[in-house]
């Protein structure tokens, strides 16, 4: 007999979490695993599989590995915006904190 949660794919050795998810794409069945959580990797193919309708409803007839490519491209692009949208955020962040540091300075200084 194996030991509890030895067949449960989200339970590996050194207590690490995996998560598994069977997905059909272009009639290919494939079984995705993915360190870290289930709903997480869910969502994430649930995104996937909406950019792909999407493409599909929007290019009728369009071949399915080139529907695949285009939203692999499309989220990915998605991807890059986010983080420069963050990076822009960050930037942000530290200007304020040097502007707010010389204000606390300046009135401090005074004091002294």
């Amino acid at each position: 007999m194996s030991p509890p949660g030895a067949s449960d794919p989200e339970v590996k050795a050194a207590g690490a979490k995996h998560a598994e998810v069977r997905v059909r794409i272009g009639g290919q069945e494939h079984v995705i695993r993915a360190e870290g959580d289930q709903d997480r990797l869910e969502a994430c193919l649930a995104r996937f599989a909406g950019r792909l309708a999407a493409l599909r409803e929007a290019s009728p007839g369009i071949a399915e590995q080139r529907a695949v490519v285009l939203a692999v491209l499309s989220l990915a692009d998605d991807l890059l915006e986010a983080e420069a949208r963050l990076e822009e955020r960050d930037r942000e962040v530290e200007r304020r904190v040097r502007n707010l540091c010389m204000r606390i300075s300046a009135a401090i200084e005074p004091s002294l």
